[in-house]
This record gives C-alpha cells, structure tokens and sequence, in this order.
C-alpha cells in the first residue's frame, strides 16, 4: 500500500510543480520532443539501434534507469515499437549483466554476500523458476539486483532469458503507454486528465496487487 501511496503523491506532486511553472517548461519539452521525432523519422533504423543499444548498456551496466529508458520509449516509438525495443533491450542486458557476473565477476561478488542475497537465494531454491518469473513482475528486488543474484544460482542461460523476457512484458507495457500518453500532451492541463492519473494508479497497484497473489502461492 505504501508504494501505491507514493505513486498517487509522486503524481500529484509532479502535477503541481508543472502548474506552478509558468508553461514554458512545456513548449521547450514540446520543442525538443518535436526535434527529437523529426530525427527520429528521417534515420529510423539508427535512431532504433541506438537507442537498443543504449539500454543494453545501461541494463549491463546495472545503472537503474530502465523504467524511464521504457517511458521514452513510448514517447518517441509508440506503444506496440516502444514495448518491442524496450522488453527486447532488457532482456539483453539482463542476459549480459549475468553472464558478466557468474563467468568474470562471480568469485569477488561471492565475498560481497548481504542478507538480501541470502533471502533471494533461498525462495529461488523453494520454489525455482517461478520465483524469478514472480520478481520480473513485481520488483520487490532493484532489477539490476535480479542480474546479478541469479548469477549464483544453477539456473542455465535459455530459462533465464525467457522467463526474464515474459515477466518483465507487463509493467513495461504500462510504462511504454504511460510514455505515449505524455506524447500526447500539448497543453499543462493535460497532465491531470484521468487517463494519465489511472497509469499512475495502474504502475502502483500492479505491483501490489500481484505481490498478494505471489505470496498467497509461495505461502501454499
């Protein structure tokens, strides 16, 4: 429920600071949004790629930006190409980040052992795939945690792509729309109409809402 909360303040609070500014944050967002597409239309192949490229980077990277890397993405390619490149690009770079750690980086990571580590560790032993499957959905767990966690487990490279592939489809659908919703947008009121205040309610009740449903089967 707190992280429900935070989205709806995280909302408001984002809603009020643009109606206090004076709307020319807007037109230089708007401005800037327009360049960007214009670019992005006259080279779309490297436009795609770059931006593929640079998520993989990031994701590899363990630098937490996925989310608005997502939002982006619906902004400049739409719902169905933003939502391709985007779940495509992850599930790379969460592939690249667990490589790098079991085969590089696993025997120094091994000394760096937390609490949280031990905990994930031992409900992936319980209860296997579906506990990755269960945290792609819901990030109880920072995603670039997840890379770097299941490094230490015997899971093997195809069940980890795909299963990462198919779990993290679902809020980043809700992101890429969120992100074309905000492409739409061409006045300050805008920002507080109902379909952009139900996303918000959408990425902070997904999350709760399946953490009950995870945690009634892992209780069973």
């Amino acid at each position: 429920m707190r992280r429900f909360l935070g989205y709806i303040s995280l909302a408001l609070t984002f809603s009020l600071v643009l109606y206090a500014l004076d709307g020319l944050s807007l037109k230089k967002f708007l401005d800037a949004k327009l360049e960007i597409e214009q670019t992005c239309s006259s080279y779309p192949v490297i436009c795609r790629g770059f931006f593929c490229i640079l998520y993989v980077i990031i994701v590899s990277a363990s630098i937490p930006l996925a989310t608005i890397l997502s939002i982006f993405s619906g902004i400049l390619f739409g719902v169905f190409q933003g939502t391709l490149l985007s779940t495509l690009s992850a599930t790379f770079g969460a592939l690249f980040s667990f490589i790098l750690v079991r085969y590089f980086l696993k025997s120094f990571l091994h000394n760096q052992r937390t609490a949280s580590f031990d905990a994930f560790q031992k409900m992936f032993i319980k209860n296997g795939i579906f506990y990755l499957f269960a945290i792609r959905m819901i990030p109880a767990f920072p995603f670039y945690l997840v890379n770097i966690f299941m490094a230490f487990t015997p899971i093997k490279l195809v069940p980890y792509s795909i299963v990462t592939l198919i779990g993290i489809t679902p809020m980043t659908i809700i992101y890429v729309y969120f992100g074309s919703q905000i492409n739409k947008i061409n006045h300050i009121a805008e920002i507080l109409s109902p379909k952009i205040l139900i996303i918000f309610c959408l990425i902070g009740l997904t999350p709760l809402i399946l953490r009950y449903v995870f945690n009634y089967f892992f209780r069973k």
